[in-house]
């Protein structure tokens, strides 16, 4: 059986590159990787990529309808995130801004997706905030991280360059000199600063906000002292 193609309004992710090293086997010994067949779909990896859009995240309800799009899907939560998406809103069916990472799959045809087009399995949490839910005509953020005691924050300007600013000092210009990226970790190397962002839930309580970044120290090196508070990791 075949699902059928279903129409969508999403955002494209661009793979982060892995650490690699060189293999000095040769092809004859290298282990043989199975093909996908679709007689055999537990051969078959799904490709994530990104889903913007409006959520209803309660007992019984889990729907997301894509940025651009009249059609809702079901919205499959990790149970450890399902509580403390559930906590962001004070109303029943209140919406929230999403952006998840997962892939679409058909209904189950039993529990409460069985009416739905298909369902959307989240497997990482970007962003999901009821800040503000009508977010998506908005462009997407830089990457950035915001940090308390004293306020500050790091934002990245483009691929090579980044701003960091804290309250009452002149906003400075970080040259990136080396990063390490993988898809559950990033490190950032500058001249007099590194940080490092792991993809674990940051619930920043200021301002409804759960992201699916957050950090670890050292941050900033003349910040040793200063509480983090989450990174905003926007992928694209």
């Amino acid at each position: 059986m075949t699902m059928s193609r279903l129409p969508l309004a999403v955002a494209p992710l661009i793979l982060l590159q892995a650490c690699s090293s060189f293999n000095s086997e040769s092809p004859q010994s290298a282990p043989q990787v199975p093909s996908a067949e679709l007689s055999r779909p537990e051969t078959i990896t799904p490709q994530t990529y990104v889903m913007r859009g409006q959520a209803i995240i309660g007992h019984e309800t889990r729907t997301i309808q894509p940025c651009g799009s009249q059609h809702q899907y079901w919205l499959d939560l990790p149970e450890d995130i399902r509580p403390e998406a559930e906590k962001l809103t004070r109303e029943p069916y209140q919406p929230v801004y999403a952006e998840v990472i997962g892939y679409l799959e058909p209904p189950s045809h039993r529990g409460f997706d069985s009416d739905y087009t298909g369902r959307f399995v989240v497997k990482q949490v970007n962003m999901l905030t009821a800040e503000n839910p009508k977010r998506c005509d908005q462009p997407l953020r830089p990457t950035q991280v915001l940090g308390n005691e004293p306020f500050w924050s790091l934002k990245f300007d483009n691929s090579k360059q980044a701003s960091f600013a804290m309250m009452g000092e002149d906003k400075q210009s970080l040259k990136l000199k080396d990063r390490k990226v993988t898809q559950t970790t990033r490190r950032y190397e500058f001249d007099d600063a590194n940080l490092q962002m792991s993809s674990k839930l940051c619930n920043d309580t200021m301002s409804d906000t759960i992201y699916g970044w957050t950090g670890s120290s050292p941050w900033v090196t003349k910040l040793d002292k200063a509480a983090p508070r989450c990174p905003t990791q926007i992928l694209r």
